[in-house]
């Protein structure tokens, strides 16, 4: 079976979408781009057959390294990637070492910058990189503004912006790429957030925004026989704001007041977007048939229903006290980019027996937390507890109780009321769309996510290496 024509490829990688959220925008809005690619292409559903829980950080690699979990052992941002990439190397990597001309903008696990960086059209690391490198360097004063967006960003939007990142990115944005369409579109934004201030939701759906224009500016630059681009946009939406598009998914879930018309375009404004950015792309490939366009997700979201809505959380308020508390100075540790509720650190070697003890020793009302540890001292903290009574919560180390907020953390009022209210599932989508072949096809079979890498390999006429797609 053949999954991809033979062309040059445009892979936009829609984050945890599922079938049905797509076909629920396509019915609701008939003429938009989304709706052509599927009335013109070919669609499969997929599947992930990686063991245990379902995140990103685990099912995107399966994706791309064209093998499931219980081989490339990828489970957290922070990992040491370095003999994993030798076995198991991305999609992109093996392309680019064949000679194919190949641009990587905000693919997971696409950090640290390869050493070859100047092998590929261009090169922009996933926004949980450990720095701003990017190729071309360019790039390196977005990439910085929108790694310090994300060191900024809480469980609540923070309505502010970093200032000296963002006048530093600005001078240079539209030399880079910037349109005058997005500016007007960000404008309006925050022109909304002053009407409305819970539009302020809105903001994580600005970054990918202001990612495509740079992104789009490099792919009609370079035109490289594969390119992949990141967005998780939409995925941050379905998981806070579900109800509000499917209410009837739950049966005991009773919601603020009110709470459903506050939210319930929320997911459709940000497929919107993504139908927006389809179309652009869609465009470039009826300029340079050469192309084709691929949209796909390694995973998908359904319902999650459950009596509990989320009022509050748990979160460590204050890096530097809490790491003090378990015995760290600030020379001993140094933080990794993750998905909140998760805290990833690095932490010196001569420390590293003493934290790990510590966090043996942490409860949460009786409860211990729950972390990993990688190689190289990295440790995953999870925290996020929900709706705890201040008056009764209780935070303990060794057994002795603490007063929590001394020690930096903090039970943050969820301003939305959102949880996840859908989360991750193993089903996703392929959609595949040739400006040459206007036709809509079904592919029956079902296809694993680890079977993609190797098709795409075979698309591009590399060989896949041996171990992909068992």
């Amino acid at each position: 079976m053949t999954l991809f024509p033979n062309k040059k490829l445009v892979v936009y990688e829609l984050n945890e979408v599922p079938e049905r959220i797509l076909r629920h925008y396509v019915t609701r809005h008939p003429d938009s781009n989304l709706a052509r690619v599927l009335d013109g292409g070919t669609y499969a559903n997929t599947v992930t057959q990686d063991s245990g829980i379902l995140s990103p950080w685990s099912t995107w690699p399966t994706l791309h390294r064209g093998v499931t979990n219980e081989k490339h052992t990828i489970v957290d941002f922070g990992q040491a990637l370095v003999d994993i990439d030798e076995e198991y190397p991305p999609v992109w990597r093996l392309l680019a070492d064949a000679g194919v001309s190949t641009g990587v903008f905000g693919s997971l696990h696409s950090y640290p910058l390869p050493p070859n960086a100047e092998q590929y059209a261009f090169y922009v690391p996933d926004t949980f990189a450990e720095g701003p490198e990017t190729f071309p360097e360019s790039l390196e004063t977005f990439q910085g503004f929108n790694l310090a967006m994300v060191d900024t960003s809480n469980r609540n939007v923070d309505s502010g912006l970093p200032v000296a990142k963002a006048a530093q990115f600005m001078t240079r944005a539209p030399w880079l790429g910037l349109r005058a369409g997005t500016v007007f579109r960000l404008a309006r934004q925050l022109l909304s957030e002053q009407l409305e201030p819970l539009r302020r939701v809105r903001r994580r759906t600005s970054q990918t925004e202001l990612a495509f224009d740079f992104f789009l500016k490099q792919l009609k630059t370079t035109r490289p026989a594969f390119t992949s681009f990141f967005t998780n946009h939409v995925a941050s939406s379905m998981h806070r704001y579900w109800p509000g598009t499917f209410p009837n998914d739950y049966v005991v879930k009773q919601l603020p007041e009110g709470w459903t018309d506050k939210f319930c375009s929320e997911i459709d404004y940000t497929m919107g977007v993504a139908d927006q950015q389809v179309g652009e792309l869609m465009k470039f490939c009826r300029q340079n048939p050469a192309h084709a366009l691929v949209l796909l997700s390694s995973m998908g979201q359904a319902a999650v229903d459950s009596d509990e809505v989320v009022l509050s959380q748990l979160y460590i308020q204050d890096k530097d006290r809490f790491f003090r508390f378990l015995g760290l100075e600030p020379g001993d540790w140094q933080p990794q980019r993750a998905m909140l509720p998760r805290y990833v650190v690095r932490v010196r070697d001569e420390v590293a027996s003493t934290f790990r003890s510590k966090l043996a020793g942490i409860s949460v009302n009786g409860e211990p937390i729950v972390y990993a540890e990688h190689e190289e001292n990295v440790f995953m903290l999870k925290f996020g507890h929900t709706n705890l009574d201040e008056d009764s919560l209780e935070v303990s180390m060794d057994g002795a109780a603490i007063d929590w907020r001394a020690a930096g953390l903090e039970n943050t009022a969820i301003e939305d009321a959102t949880g996840s209210y859908a989360y991750h599932v193993p089903e996703g989508i392929l959609l595949v769309w040739d400006p040459a072949e206007q036709r809509a096809q079904s592919i029956d079979e079902v296809i694993p996510t680890h079977s993609i890498a190797p098709a795409l390999l075979e698309a591009l006429h590399v060989a896949p290496p041996a171990h992909m797609g068992l």
